[in-house]
């Protein structure tokens, strides 16, 4: 059976990230994704609470923390694109399972804000640090980097049995241990259950609309190629649809044909 638990859910990533061992897992991998920072310490603030930052206030953020010289950092997994100042500086790290730049394996990118027209930096104190893990679509042995590799795996956690023997950085020893479904409480486990069939709903009902409106895409073209007179033979090979199909179309009033 499934050995490890997907970490793109809001109660296995909390676990993960929060809970286990104190959150050593957040820290291990902000050391990663800011090496600039030292980090030896880091303090969880509640979990459950509104966003700090202006223009984000309905935003419940998954993850907040601050380092011993009172850095603030923000921790998202961002599972569907969204389209945001402050002394001590405040970090906005975001795991993100989608990709926003396409043809690359590079997963780390660090933004500032900077005025439209002059390009001016706004502000040192409010950074944005994204792992785009879709974006490397490589095997464990092709992995240049420790997050490369870190991405293969939360990208592939479920299908694993164990740790692979070259994953031996604390980062990865703790996330493997995090994720561990016998390590689960049965309250943990009853939730992550919840949340995996929530997450498969939604896929599934996104993919039922997207194939729903690939339909009636191709409905609507069969319509306007019969009205100009086109042999619906080529209705049939330019759509897709079959003859059959074609010829309820053509039984069927035009407003139906879009409302279907």
């Amino acid at each position: 059976g499934q050995r490890y638990a997907s970490l793109m859910t809001d109660s296995s990533f909390k676990r993960a990230f929060v809970q286990w061992q104190d959150g050593i897992l957040t820290k291990l991998l902000l050391r990663e994704l800011i090496p600039e920072r030292t980090l030896k310490e880091i303090r969880f603030l509640p979990t459950e609470h509104t966003n700090p930052i202006p223009g984000m206030k309905d935003i419940v953020v998954d993850v907040e923390c601050t380092d011993e010289e009172g850095a603030k950092y923000i921790v998202e997994m961002q599972l569907h694109y969204q389209a945001f100042f402050s002394d001590p500086p405040v970090y906005v790290v975001a795991l993100l399972n989608f990709s926003m730049h396409g043809n690359t394996d590079k997963v780390l990118f660090t933004y500032q804000l900077l005025e439209k027209d002059l390009h001016d930096r706004m502000t040192d104190r409010l950074n944005f640090v994204y792992l785009e893990m879709p974006n490397y679509m490589g095997n464990l042995k092709g992995a240049s980097s420790v997050l490369q590799a870190f991405s293969y795996v939360m990208r592939n956690f479920p299908e694993m049995s164990e740790r692979p023997e070259g994953l031996k950085e604390d980062l990865f020893r703790v996330l493997f241990d995090s994720a561990e479904i016998s390590k689960f409480r049965p309250d943990e486990r009853i939730k992550y259950v919840h949340d995996m069939t929530t997450e498969r709903d939604i896929r599934n009902q996104i993919l039922t609309a997207r194939n729903q409106g690939i339909q009636q895409g191709k409905e609507e073209a069969a319509s306007n190629l019969l009205k100009l007179g086109i042999d619906i033979g080529v209705v049939s090979r330019a759509t897709g649809l079959s003859v059959e199909q074609i010829n309820a179309l053509r039984a069927m009033p035009p407003d139906k044909v879009k409302s279907q």
